[in-house]
């Protein structure tokens, strides 16, 4: 999802990454997700944000509010304005935009 901040390198934080954009509907805490990558939780908590530049919780909140937007645009069917989505999600980069390309209206050629 934030592909970004997924050129670090390290394979135990991508796994955790992939758990949490893959399980976020159960919302998995820092501990559990520590567990299974086999690390303290103080060594998860030090390496994530080392690896992703947020702390695990910070990139919790990020994945689950940039799902819960995406489902609500699928259940509303609206066109969003640029402007509206801009504000809506203003902490996705470059390549994330074409994910919402079936959501966005705007002056031809954009």
């Amino acid at each position: 999802m934030f592909g970004t901040q997924k050129s670090h390198g390290d394979e135990e934080i991508l796994r955790a990454q992939d758990i949490i954009e893959k399980e976020i509907a159960r919302c998995p805490s820092v501990e559990a997700l520590a567990h299974r990558v086999a690390m303290s939780r103080r060594s998860f908590v030090r390496r994530f944000k080392g690896a992703t530049g947020n702390a695990p919780r910070d990139y919790l909140q990020r994945v689950r509010k940039t799902k819960k937007l995406l489902e609500l645009m699928d259940t509303r069917a609206k066109v969003f304005t640029k402007s509206e989505m801009e504000a809506a999600f203003q902490h996705l980069e470059g390549s994330h935009w074409a994910q919402l390309g079936p959501y966005f209206r705007g002056p031809p050629g954009l």
